[in-house]
Formats: C-alpha cells, sequence, structure tokens
C-alpha cells in the first residue's frame, strides 16, 4: 500500500481531514495515515505525499524529508451551504472568528475572506480577549470558551475547515492518480465545497446556472490546470462536448497540447476580456487566466459558445440582479406589540398572497419599506426580485429611464446596448415604488399604462415588452388631497389604491418604544444601560421622526462610552419635544394652516364636495342659500371661504347638473 501523511498539531483535525480523504481513496491502494510532528524523522518507504495542516507545519515537516516526496500545505475551504449563511449573515451584522489562538483565528479569518466575506465584516477573536468584543455572531472554531450570552448565535466547527477543491486536484496531480477526478465521491465532494478562489467560484456558479438552462441551448465549459506545464486537472461535461475529447485526452496533459490553438494566448494570461476563435469548424468564445495558490500557479479556462453568448449577457445581468435584490425583512422581524400594529401586520399577511396592487401610507420613518418587503416575501413572489425605487430622489428623464429603461442611442449618454428598465429587471417578482406621490404628472400616465397594459415600450424604442410586475407603492403625502389639487392622477390613485395599509406614528404605538429600544439597542450591540428617569423621557418625547429617531439616539448615547446613562445625557432633541408640547405644536400649525386658506381663499381636499353638502343641509332645514350664507355655514364648519371662491365652485357644480342656480330669493337649490 501506498501512503500518504497528514501532519496537524491537532487531534481534531486529523479526524476531520481523514473523514474527507478515505471515501475519495477507498478502493484504492493508497491509505491515508495521521502522523504526530513527534515521529517526523520516521517516513515510511511507501510515503508518496504529505499534507501539511499549516504552512508552518509544511516548512518543518520539508527539512525531514528525502528528496522527491511532494509536501502539500492544505488550502481550508467551507461547505457552500455554511459560506452561503455567512454571507446572508454578514451583510446585516459583523462576525467573530473564535479560536484558543489569535494565530489561529486570524488564519480562519483569511480564509472567510478569500471565500468571498467582506474583509470588514469579520474580526479575529480569541480565548483571553474581552467577550464583550464579541460580535453577535460568531463562528468557533477549536474549542475556545465562550459563555452563553442573550443575543449572541455561537456556530461550531469540528476542525479547521475542510480540504479545499485545489488542493485535492493538486495532490492528485503529483501522485499520479488523476484517474480519481472522474469518480463520484471526488465530484460529489467538489459539489459540496467553495473553491476558495473568489473568481473561480463565480465562473462555478455560472456555469451550474447554466446547467439550468441548458434546455434553452446555452453552455459553458470549465477546465483548470496547474502547474508552470498546463497541466489539466479538472474539466466539466460541457467542456469537453465543445473541444470533442474524452476525459482520456486531455487529463494529465498539457492544455497547450491539447489546444494548440491557445499557443498564441499564452502571454495574454491574466488579462482580462474574451477571446473567440475558429475551432474544428465552430466559433468558440474562451477566457483564460491563472492566479497563485501555495506559490503555484493554477490555470482557469472558461469555454463558450459563441452562438449562445448574444443571450448570455442578458441572462448574467438578470441572475445577477435576482441576487442582488432579494428582500431581507418579514413579519417575524417587525417589532411591535401595540393593538394597531399588530392589526397592520395581520392586515398586511392577509394581502400577501394577492397579486393586486398595495398603497402603504404613513408618515416618513414608520417602516413602510419594511412592510413592503415583508408582504414580498410571504407571497408567491418571493423567490423572484424585489426592486426598489425612490420616486423622489431622481429627475424626471432619469425616473423615466430607470424605469422603463431605454433603446441604445436613445439620448446623449445612453448605452450603445440600451438598458433594461426596473419593470424588465423585476418581472416576475415585485417593484416597490417609494414616495410615489413625488412622481412628475408626465410619468404618472406612463405608469399607469404599464399597469393596465402589462407591458412596457423602453424610451427611443417600439417594441411592446409583456411584463408580469406586482406594484407596491407607499407614500407620506395625502394622495386624494393631492388629486384634488391636479397633482396626481384619479385613474392612477385607484389603480395603486386596491389594497390599502395605513401605517401609525410612532406617537400612536408609544407602548411600542420600549421594545423597539431594546431590539435596536442589541442590534447595534451598545451594551449601556438607562436609568428610569432617561426612559421616561424617551416614552414622553414627540417623535417627528418616528423609529429613525430613536436610531439616532441610540447612535448618540453610544458615542459617548458610557455604561450608565442619566436624563442629563440625552441628545438636546429629546429634551425639547415631549407628547403635550408636540400635540399642542400640531394644533398649532393645524391652526395657522386653517387661517392661512382663509386669508389666501385657497381649498383644501374636497372643496367641491363640502360647497355641495352646504347646500344640501341648507335646503334641508329651509334656510336662503346664497353665497354669503353658504360661506358662513361653511366657517361654522371650520372651513373657510371667500364669497368669489364659493361662486366659481358653484358654477362648476351647475354646469355639472349638480344643483339649480336662481335669481333673487329663489337662491341655490340641490338638483332633484
Amino acid at each position: 500500500m501506498k501512503t500518504i501523511l497528514i501532519y496537524s498539531f491537532s487531534p481534531d483535525d486529523w479526524a476531520g481531514y481523514q473523514k474527507t480523504l478515505e471515501p475519495l481513496f477507498a478502493g484504492t491502494d493508497i491509505q491515508i495515515r495521521n502522523e504526530s510532528l513527534q515521529n517526523v524523522g520516521r517516513m515510511p518507504e511507501n510515503l508518496i505525499a504529505i499534507l501539511a495542516s499549516s504552512y508552518e507545519t509544511a516548512r518543518f515537516v520539508e527539512e525531514s524529508l528525502r528528496p522527491g516526496v511532494p509536501v502539500i500545505w492544505i488550502n481550508h475551504t467551507l461547505e457552500k451551504e455554511l459560506v452561503a449563511r455567512l454571507q446572508n449573515i454578514s451583510r446585516e451584522s459583523r462576525i467573530s472568528v473564535a479560536s484558543d489562538t489569535l494565530f489561529y483565528s486570524e488564519s480562519r479569518r483569511r480564509m472567510l475572506i478569500n471565500l468571498g466575506i467582506p474583509e470588514d465584516r469579520v474580526e479575529a477573536w480569541c480565548e483571553g480577549m474581552d467577550e464583550n468584543k464579541l460580535e453577535p455572531y460568531v463562528l468557533k472554531f477549536e474549542n475556545p470558551t465562550i459563555k452563553e450570552k442573550a443575543g449572541r448565535v455561537v456556530i461550531p466547527m469540528e476542525n479547521r475547515g475542510l480540504i479545499g477543491a485545489d488542493t485535492l486536484m493538486e495532490l492528485l496531480g503529483l501522485i499520479g492518480r488523476l484517474d480519481l477526478l472522474k469518480a463520484v465521491s471526488v465530484r460529489e465532494y467538489f459539489e459540496k465545497v467553495c473553491f476558495s478562489a473568489r473568481r473561480v467560484g463565480d465562473i462555478l456558479d455560472i456555469g451550474n446556472y447554466y446547467v439550468k438552462v441548458r434546455d434553452k441551448g446555452v453552455r459553458n465549459g470549465f477546465l483548470m490546470f496547474t502547474r508552470d506545464d498546463g497541466m489539466i486537472v479538472y474539466s466539466n461535461y460541457d467542456a469537453m462536448e465543445l473541444l470533442q475529447v474524452s476525459p482520456g485526452q486531455i487529463y494529465g496533459r498539457s492544455i497547450y497540447e491539447v489546444l494548440p490553438l491557445l499557443r498564441p494566448y499564452q502571454k495574454r494570461i491574466g488579462k482580462n476580456g474574451e477571446e473567440l476563435t475558429l475551432y474544428d469548424g465552430k466559433r468558440l468564445a474562451f477566457d483564460i487566466w491563472n492566479a497563485s495558490t501555495h506559490g503555484t500557479y493554477v490555470g482557469y479556462m472558461l469555454v463558450m459558445d459563441e452562438k449562445a453568448e448574444s443571450r448570455k449577457e442578458l441572462r448574467l445581468r438578470r441572475l445577477k440582479v435576482e441576487k442582488k435584490h432579494r428582500a431581507k425583512y418579514t413579519f417575524g422581524q417587525i417589532i411591535g406589540e401595540s393593538t394597531v400594529m399588530t392589526q397592520c401586520k395581520e392586515i398586511a399577511r392577509s394581502m400577501a398572497g394577492s397579486s393586486a396592487s398595495v398603497l402603504i401610507t404613513g408618515p416618513s420613518g414608520s417602516g413602510k419599506e419594511l412592510f413592503a418587503q415583508a408582504i414580498h416575501n410571504a407571497s408567491p413572489r418571493s423567490e423572484r426580485p424585489f426592486i426598489s425605487v425612490n420616486c423622489g430622489a431622481l429627475v424626471e428623464t432619469l425616473l423615466e429611464s430607470e424605469l422603463f429603461g431605454y433603446e441604445g442611442g436613445a439620448f446623449t449618454g445612453a448605452r450603445k446596448e440600451g438598458k433594461e428598465g426596473l419593470f424588465e429587471l423585476a418581472h416576475g417578482g415585485t417593484l416597490f415604488l417609494d414616495e410615489i406621490g413625488e412622481m412628475p404628472v408626465n410619468l404618472q400616465v406612463k405608469l399607469l399604462r404599464v399597469l393596465q397594459e402589462r407591458e412596457v415600450v423602453r424610451v427611443g424604442g417600439r417594441d411592446v415588452i409583456p411584463v408580469d410586475v406586482r406594484i407596491i407603492a407607499a407614500t407620506n403625502r395625502d394622495l386624494r388631497e393631492m388629486v384634488e389639487e391636479g397633482n396626481f392622477r384619479l385613474d392612477l390613485y385607484y389603480r395603486l389604491n386596491v389594497l390599502p395599509i395605513s401605517l401609525p406614528g410612532l406617537n400612536e404605538r408609544r407602548e411600542d418604544i420600549p421594545l423597539l429600544w431594546k431590539f435596536l439597542q442589541r442590534e447595534k450591540g451598545l451594551e449601556f444601560s438607562l436609568s428610569p428617569d432617561a426612559m421616561e423621557q424617551i416614552q414622553n418625547h414627540w417623535y417627528e421622526g418616528n423609529v429613525r429617531e430613536i436610531q439616532n439616539c441610540l447612535d448618540y448615547l453610544g458615542s459617548l462610552g458610557k455604561k450608565n446613562v442619566t436624563r442629563d445625557d440625552l441628545p438636546p432633541y429629546m429634551m425639547d419635544r415631549t407628547e403635550a408640547d408636540g400635540r399642542r405644536k400640531k394644533e398649532g400649525e393645524k391652526g395657522a394652516q386653517t387661517a392661512e386658506r382663509c386669508k389666501s381663499g385657497d381649498l383644501e381636499s374636497g372643496a367641491r364636495r363640502q360647497v355641495l353638502a352646504a347646500v344640501k343641509e341648507l335646503a334641508r332645514e329651509g334656510k336662503g342659500t346664497g353665497r354669503r350664507s353658504i360661506v358662513e355655514y361653511l366657517r361654522r364648519e371650520g372651513e373657510c371661504f371667500s364669497e368669489m371662491r364659493v361662486r366659481v365652485i358653484l358654477k362648476e357644480l351647475e354646469e355639472e347638473g349638480l344643483i339649480e342656480i336662481h335669481r333673487g330669493r329663489g337662491g341655490v337649490r340641490p338638483k332633484r
């Protein structure tokens, strides 16, 4: 039997490596043995390779080896499912990488970064450091002592990670057993683990995507070759089919020997961009590059059918959009147990199963986008894109091209290939139109047509593109009032207001304030405590900014660095406005607005309805219904109109056939 030795400091690592390797070499003449560093001088005669758990271990072992026995430093990785989970966590929280020593913690942190976790979202931690510095999520290697704590999630690892697929390929190449790459156990292992090189992981993701759409005629081949001689160590089925070769014709041979056409491109390895070439009567596109792994250059090659390339960009763009535009929040993450908030969540949850448009109204900072995302995630469209656009953040021309897309050359600065609009990208999913009240009237007409016809035409284009998109709109403005003022289309209002939800401001659900405070404080990782008088002031504060104002207060207090916060430590604006002050201010603003309306003669929402109601009521009471009596009646109702304005409205109502205007004592009468 031939022997592969594994050297590591930890018995747990030995067990993990054996668990990985033994199934891969089952049925061969190769055995896997663990060895202690104390016996490094006693090497078996049938030794063919050594795997070392770290760079330092590899260098130590090499000093005692006979020439010709390769020592491979293990490149570690994790399962794809765990990496995907950590990537999702890193979007909302930082992660601590914990181990018994700082050296191993830092090496595991580098592994996560290499697997695609953002560098600024992971921190190294080891036993002996302050546990208060641990992030809410902890990836635990070896066995450091970590106390249980509410809000802390510990993810234990059996060893320091799995053996990287690139390490296995290098090992098989060096011992002359590349034939094992065809074994089911090896291929299943490659499918389970993440490639440590980010770009390779991206390419494999794209390859997996094309497997799903192969019925559309799209095929991508992927090859890997190691060391300076370009030896091919991996190829997927599509690459062999596109190149018309069998595994026996490529494994273990130089990529330039198998594909002489690549020799002219040997010097361009590493440069970005694809190349087109004629191969066996077919036009193929390929990209070829390399990267350093443990000091050894590993090459990568992507082979594509040129006929499919015209469709590749569109599909990849949609794939990226669907990965990027995901709704994060669910109903379980919306904090609030007050009666009014519970009712809002129940109503919104009942709307999730429908495809009808939803209109969410509420003051700024009340959580309108959170509800929109929760509705999407509870709907049958949850696996499709959730795309959000703020209608008030873009100028009219830019908003139009963003929503509906444009054809190449439609305007100065437009991409020559054109661009998909958000309606196209949201196809099958949900489009969230935030601040819909800020949308220009001209665009409202085009939006209405899309909602009615379920199809879009790009700016500068003629082709009609069908779309299946659910609309969720939100605003902090009174759209009905805007309709009366002529700033919002009535037909669009009714198209959007199919399923209405009105969210309360924080001042209307004060019982939720302590709950929100504790949740946000824990989410921000702030450890200070509040005195009773401080919490009382926080509960009595008049919140104009709603939840955002609580977040600002927490950030302010967190910057003070205090462990115990009193009322005097609260930011100045938290001391200026109590609930009573806020209500008085609100009433004063309402009175000022009423006075201004009386002075200027401007009408508020429903002016024509109010005048008509006054005419009917005065007629029912048998009183005179001239302009002066109508103005006096409306003043008693708290509404201010000038006689001139009432005269204009009466004329409009007469033209519509709603009233009759008689001269003299006949006055104004509702039409029977």
